[in-house]
Order: C-alpha cells, then structure tokens, then sequence
C-alpha cells in the first residue's frame, strides 16, 4: 500500500470528521497539487464534473471526489484514496503534499455537511472539447476543434469554473450573448478544412449545389460514416438556429422550431434559464456518444 502523508490532527480537531481513534483514519483529509488533476480533466476514459471547490472524478473502474481549498490545494479523503486503484494511487502520489489545515470548501460541505451545490456543465463541455481532440487525432488523424484546454491548464479550468457558476439567464439578452459565445466555443471553432480533407479522402461529397457544406453538416457526414444512428448531432443544429435567431430579427420560427427540438413547449419560450441548461445537457449527451468512440 503507497503510504500517503496526511496530518491526524486535521482529524481529531474537526468534530463533524472525527470518527473514533484510527491508525489512518478514512476522513482524514489528504492534500495534493492542483497539478493532479490535468490526468483527470483532459484525458477521455475519465468523466469530471465541477463546481467551484467541489468534484467528483468518475471512470469505468472507480469514482472518488475532491475538493479545492482557497489555495487551489486538492483535498481528498485518505480512505477514498487508499481505494483507488494501484495505477491512481501512484499517479497521486508524486502530487501528494504536507496539509496546510484548510479543508473549507463546497467538498467538505457536501460530503460532511450534506449541502450539494450543482455542478457547472459548461465547463464540463470545454474538458469533453479536448477529450474529444484527442480521439480525433488518434481515430482520424486530426483535431475538431481549434481551441481546448491543454495538459497543463488546471487553472484556466477552474477559471472558467468561476466564470460559469455566475452567469445570469433570466433576461433574453443575457441568453442571446450566451448563444452567440457558444457558437463560437463550438461550432465555429471546428476545423472545417481538416473535415473536408478527411471526407473527400474517402471519397464522401463535401459539397451541395457547387457550394461547400457548413460545419456542422460536414461533421454530420463524418458521424454518419461511423454510426448509423446520425441524429445525434441535431443539438448543435439547434444551437446554430438560435444563434441565427439571436443575431437577426424576423427569425422567430427558428426559435420556436428549436423549443420542439428540445422537447419544451411554446409556454416555455420565456424561461431562457431553462431553455438555456435543456440546450447545455443536450449537448453534453452528443458529445457523451461522441467519446464513447474511445472504445470502439
């Protein structure tokens, strides 16, 4: 077993912790780096989800949860950590660092005083970004995207964290700014030449009527020549309609025809929160069938 260093008295001090006396006692808190976490944020056989001091880290062999104290210091339970696997223990452990007695943060909060906060999908649309860059280039040999997270940006990550747990969504322009920022994070950011360059190598038309496909139909062709279930990408034609719908006016049908698309209904065309999160998930799900390619 990798010995991992911890201070007892972050134990014995905290009544809401304290369990009774241990050798090495589960809900002593262990600190590592903030560094720890670029394996878990950026590589596609893990899923994480965030809020601003809280995480959880979920793979087919295991789940465990974090925190991130005011000094971007990770915090973990030492008996979560001493039932990960060999292979997580290891990676952990060059990482692992002397306490510094601050575990406040929304991980304690949940996991000792049971008050959840949700997590922030947003950013969890950026990491799945770069995991899918990854299968990209290793399952066709390029990129999607032209902007992710890189291996080393822990901290632009809990930046964002910060940036989207703030947002407002209960006012129309606040809804359109947002749409138009997400359309640029991902439909414009898809490297439409390296698309075009893998279809036409096997000899899938990229073109319609003399004039070159859109972004999104061109990855739509790509996923069509993996799956046969190809309707999954309709999220981000629903994004591109309001986004359409944002910057022009007279285009309500288009707003109206992505309401249907999302399952909501024309009584819900002024709650821009919802309409907001239903787009977020959605596009979570596409990207979920997208990385599962990873095992293909």
């Amino acid at each position: 077993m990798i010995m991992f260093k911890f201070n007892k008295e972050d134990y014995n001090k905290d009544p809401k912790l304290y369990r009774g006396e241990h050798e090495r006692p589960f809900f002593v808190p262990v600190f590592f780096k903030k560094d720890c976490l670029n394996r878990y944020f950026l590589k596609p056989e893990f899923k994480c989800s965030l809020n601003e001091t809280y995480g959880t880290i979920s793979h087919d062999k295991f789940d465990i949860c974090f925190g991130i104290n005011k000094n971007k210091k990770v915090i973990m339970w030492l008996g979560d950590v001493e039932n990960l696997p060999e292979k997580e223990q290891k990676h952990l452990y060059p990482f692992n660092i002397d306490s510094d007695h601050d575990i406040a943060s929304q991980f304690y909060d949940a996991q000792i005083l049971r008050k959840i906060s949700d997590s922030v999908k947003e950013v969890e649309i950026l990491m799945q970004k770069s995991k899918i860059n990854k299968i990209f280039d290793k399952k066709f040999g390029f990129n999607l995207f032209k902007e992710v997270f890189q291996d080393d940006d822990v901290d632009e990550v809990l930046e964002c964290v910060k940036k989207y747990s703030k947002i407002v969504m209960n006012q129309e322009e606040y809804f359109k700014a947002y749409i138009i920022e997400w359309n640029d994070i991902l439909i414009k950011d898809i490297q439409k030449i390296e698309l075009i360059k893998f279809l036409k190598s096997k000899e899938i038309e990229t073109k319609k009527d003399g004039h070159s496909l859109g972004e999104i139909k061109l990855l739509e062709k790509l996923i069509q020549k993996e799956m046969t279930n190809n309707n999954i990408i309709f999220p981000y034609f629903v994004l591109l309609d309001l986004r359409d719908w944002s910057g022009h006016n007279g285009l309500e049908v288009k707003f109206k025809d992505s309401l249907e698309r999302l399952s909501l209904k024309e009584s819900d065309s002024n709650n821009y929160e919802l309409i907001y999160k239903t787009l977020v998930e959605k596009i979570i799900e596409f990207h979920n069938k997208i990385l599962l390619w990873r095992t293909f």
